[in-house]
């Protein structure tokens, strides 16, 4: 379990730390300055959290041992990010360094500027479903325009109902993760002139 959540209108609030619960066992984690949310922390993967970045909608599940998933329930989604808490935060794939997600909780209406768990979620989503531009297209190679356009196909070809809409989108940026669109979580990569770096870990869909 997670130790800070938010509800409209109040301040977080802050519980000890150790040990966190992560998917069937406890980890006691030796001390440091940040600790990422054991949901997205991928130091430690949970195996029964399931998001998909190149799914036509926003799912990110939990995944049951009798096979079943649910959505990440509000109350999850509300938990920060990390311990402390954020307000801004920079997100990079080594897949896609061109394109980082830049999260600022700022900016956030009627709630504590905060970087919660859903404002992460919902922005490496955001990102990947973004369409590329034309010169981002051009700067590749024969072979990574080829890898680019299998991708491209695979996922309009498992969007049921609205694979013509998918193909009319165009491609996108996870269409430059190779298949590895499963998110793994976050890990820490230093900081530039106060901003919090992290690296997206991805991986391929079981």
């Amino acid at each position: 379990m997670w130790n800070i959540r938010t509800q409209p209108g109040t301040q977080p609030q802050l519980y000890p730390i150790l040990p966190i619960y992560n998917g069937g066992h406890y980890l006691l984690l030796p001390p440091r300055s940040l600790y990422v949310n054991p949901w997205i922390n991928a130091e430690a993967p949970r195996r029964d959290f399931i998001f998909d970045l190149s799914s036509t909608a926003y799912l990110p599940l939990r995944r049951f041992d009798n096979g079943h998933s649910s959505l990440l329930t509000p109350t999850r989604l509300s938990e920060a990010a990390t311990l402390p808490a954020l307000m801004c935060l920079r997100i990079v794939c080594d897949m896609i360094p061109e394109w980082p997600i830049d999260i600022d909780a700022r900016n956030n209406r009627g709630s504590p500027p905060l970087i919660l768990l859903t404002n992460v979620l919902s922005q490496i989503y955001k990102h990947m479903q973004r369409q590329i531009l034309r010169e981002d297209w051009e700067k590749l190679s024969l072979i990574a325009r080829q890898e680019v356009i299998k991708q491209y196909t695979q996922r309009c070809t498992v969007a049921g109902s609205i694979v013509e809409q998918e193909r009319a989108s165009g491609i996108k940026q996870v269409d430059f993760l190779q298949g590895k669109t499963r998110m793994v979580g976050l890990l820490l990569d230093g900081e530039v002139n106060g901003l919090c770096i992290m690296k997206l870990i991805v991986t391929e869909k079981r």
